[in-house]
């Protein structure tokens, strides 16, 4: 993975007076910004890898799933024993029939997809017919576009650039 680009604001100096930035802010970019082209595994799912227990297994890519949602028997198979990250969730959710569906928390999971690494929040529900379900939240973060004519799909992570320091100028300073 490379290092996070960091960019700096310059001020030129000139013979003729330019507004001065009365800080520098020192930015922090995220180097996950390549398109990934990724067939489909078999209908409408996908592989995908959890590093920290060398396992990979199919995810359902649902578009009508408003959240990325997970089965306690998957954490149950990628982290034994240990509960302790899952946090609590007062958000209910109702399937396409009607049907009540009532998460038991959520999670921070880590994972791959073509060699290319992602975090994502997790609902986790007791019984799901997947146990992976990447989401309308992890879609549209990632830019996805559905090809169903090539039964594949493409992300187009998004550069995400924060803040990391802010550094004052003194007045009349060339930097």
């Amino acid at each position: 993975m490379k290092a996070p680009h960091r960019t700096h604001v310059h001020t030129p100096t000139t013979s003729t007076p330019t507004p001065q930035p009365d800080c520098i802010y020192s930015l922090q970019a995220n180097s996950k910004n390549r398109t990934l082209d990724i067939n489909f595994y078999s209908e409408s799912t996908i592989l995908i890898e959890f590093p920290d227990v060398h396992r990979k297994m199919a995810a359902l890519v649902d578009t009508g799933a408003a959240v990325s949602c997970c089965s306690t028997s998957l954490l149950d198979k990628i982290r034994p024993n240990d509960r302790r990250q899952l946090f609590p969730t007062s958000r209910n959710f109702t399937a396409a029939n009607g049907q009540a569906f009532n998460p038991v928390g959520t999670i921070r999971l880590h994972f791959l997809i073509h060699k290319t690494a992602y975090e994502e929040t997790f609902y986790v529900f007791k019984q799901l017919n997947h146990s992976v379900i990447l989401g309308k939240s992890f879609l549209q973060h990632n830019n996805a576009t559905l090809n169903f004519h090539q039964n594949n799909f493409t992300m187009a992570p998004t550069l995400n650039v924060h803040a990391v320091h802010r550094s004052p100028i003194p007045p009349n300073t060339s930097m």
